[in-house]
C-alpha cells in the first residue's frame, strides 16, 4: 500500500514514522519541512511516556514553575516533572529523520496543489508535471488544508482563531507564564524551549484587533520578561471550535483521513494541539494496521471527542453571554486541569443570563 502524507510537520512526520515501522511504502510532501512551527512548543510529559520517539527527536525543556496571570491576581505552582516545551524545527527535523530511516518513507519537498480521486486511489498534484499515485492520502497540512478542502470543505472562519507573536532569547528558561484578560476572549503566553522562548497571544479570527493584540503583547513582554531579546515576529492561524456542531464533520474515509490542525484537533481553551496530532497519529496507523481507515473517526472520537466538543461549548456558551469576563473565568478552570468544571461553569452562567433577562411574570399567572 502506498500512502500520501501531506504535510510534514509534526502529525505527518510522526505518522510517517508509524507507516514506516509497520512497512508500508510512505511518501511526505511537505515544501518545507523541517520547519519552524511559530506557536507552542508544550506538551505534558505524560505524552513523552506514550511517545517514546519524542524524546529521540530533540532536547526538551523542562520548566520548573508556571504562573497565571489575570484580572483579578496571580497565583502559581510547580510544573516540575509535569510539562516538557521544545523547539518546533529541532522536533521536526528529529521525527523526520526517524522516519526517513525506513527505506520505504521519503520525503518529496513540494507543494501539493491538489488530490484527484480515480478508479484505483489517489493522484496527489504537485508543480511537476507528473501526479504520485497514491491508495491513501492522509491530510496533516494545517488549518488551510488542501486535503480538507477537497474532502468535506475549508474550517469555517467562525470556528479559526488568529495567533500571532515573537520569538525571543535572554528570558527566564523555567517557567512557563500565561495571561488572561478580562475584555478579550483569548490569552497571552510565554513558553521557553532550550535556547529561545515562545512569546504569543490569541483569539478568536473573527472581530481581531490585530494592532490590540500586537499592543497587549508587548505590554506582557515588557512586563514580565523586560529583558527578553526579541529576535523574530510570527503569526498564524489555529482552529477554534465555537460550536459543539463542528465536530459532526468526519474526518475519515475508506481511503483518507484528516490529522491534526487539518482535522481542527485543537482545544479551544487550551490548544494542546501538539498532543491531538500525535494521538491522531497513532490512531490512523492503528486503523491502516486493522484495514479499515473509516475506523479512525470513531477512534479519535472515543478517545479525545468528548474534550474536544466541551472546549467548544465552553467557548460558545461565553459568546451567547455576551460577557468576556466568562471567558476568564472559563479559562482560569481550564488552566487549572478542570475543563469538564470549565464548561459546565459557562453553561450555568449563560444560563442564568438567559433566566435574569426574561420579562418579569405578573404574580398568579
Amino acid at each position: 500500500m502506498h500512502i500520501a502524507v501531506v504535510g510534514g510537520s509534526l502529525a505527518g512526520a510522526y505518522l510517517g514514522y508509524q507507516l514506516g515501522s509497520n512497512g508500508h511504502s510512505v511518501s511526505i510532501f511537505d515544501p518545507r519541512a523541517p520547519w519552524e512551527k511559530p506557536c507552542g512548543g508544550g506538551i505534558y510529559v505524560d505524552a513523552l511516556r506514550r511517545y517514546p520517539a519524542l524524546r529521540q527527536a530533540c532536547t526538551w525543556n523542562y520548566p520548573a514553575r508556571w504562573r497565571w496571570i489575570s484580572s483579578h491576581g496571580e497565583r502559581s505552582s510547580s510544573t516540575k516533572g509535569q510539562s516538557a516545551i521544545a523547539s518546533r524545527a529541532e522536533l521536526n527535523r528529529g521525527l523526520l529523520d526517524l522516519a526517513l530511516q525506513h527505506a520505504t518513507v521519503h520525503l518529496i519537498p513540494e507543494q501539493v496543489r491538489d488530490i484527484v480521486r480515480d478508479s484505483r486511489g489517489w493522484q496527489v498534484q504537485t508543480d511537476s508535471p507528473t501526479p504520485v499515485a497514491a491508495d491513501v492520502v492522509i491530510g496533516a497540512d494545517g488549518v488551510n488544508s488542501v486535503v480538507r478542502r477537497k474532502l468535506v470543505g475549508r474550517i469555517p472562519r467562525e470556528h479559526l482563531g488568529v495567533t500571532l507573536g515573537y520569538w525571543v532569547t535572554n528570558g527566564p528558561v523555567d517557567e512557563m507564564i500565561v495571561q488572561t484578560y478580562r475584555d478579550l476572549l483569548g490569552y497571552a503566553w510565554y513558553f521557553p524551549r532550550r535556547d529561545h522562548a515562545n512569546v504569543g497571544i490569541g483569539t478568536r479570527a473573527i472581530g481581531a484587533d490585530v494592532p490590540d493584540l500586537w499592543r497587549r503583547l508587548d505590554a506582557f513582554l515588557q512586563a514580565q520578561c523586560p529583558q527578553a531579546r526579541k529576535t523574530g515576529k510570527w503569526g498564524a492561524g489555529i482552529p477554534a471550535a465555537s460550536d459543539g456542531a463542528f465536530w459532526q464533520t468526519p474526518c475519515a474515509g475508506p481511503n483518507w483521513a484528516l490529522v491534526g490542525d487539518a482535522a481542527g484537533h485543537v482545544h479551544t481553551l487550551l490548544g494542546e494541539g501538539m498532543s491531538y496530532a500525535l494521538d491522531d497519529a497513532r490512531l490512523v496507523a492503528q486503523a491502516i494496521a486493522g484495514g479499515d481507515l473509516s475506523a479512525y473517526d470513531r477512534a479519535w472520537r472515543r478517545e479525545n471527542g468528548s474534550w474536544l466538543r466541551y472546549s467548544s461549548e465552553a467557548l460558545g456558551f461565553v459568546l451567547k453571554s455576551g460577557d468576556t469576563t466568562d471567558y476568564e473565568r472559563v479559562a482560569a478552570l481550564a488552566q487549572g486541569g478542570s475543563t469538564l468544571l470549565a464548561k459546565l461553569y459557562a453553561q450555568a452562567a449563560a444560563g442564568f443570563r438567559q433566566f435574569a433577562r426574561r420579562p418579569a411574570r405578573a404574580k398568579g399567572v
